[in-house]
């Protein structure tokens, strides 16, 4: 299965799969943030965090 995404009841964040990661969008950028800072490990290696 392709091109799934997965929307929490409230529309405040998604989060797209896919093989080798996912993308998660957050509700604004301090949400974003926050999330960032709270799960480090769950980044890729390189400078730009991409």
């Amino acid at each position: 299965m392709g091109n799934v995404l997965i929307v929490a009841s409230d529309c405040r964040w998604l989060l797209h799969p896919y093989d080798g990661g996912m993308d998660v969008i957050a509700g604004s950028p301090a949400e974003r943030d926050r999330l960032k800072d709270r799960r480090q490990a769950w980044l890729p290696e390189g400078p730009a965090g991409l």
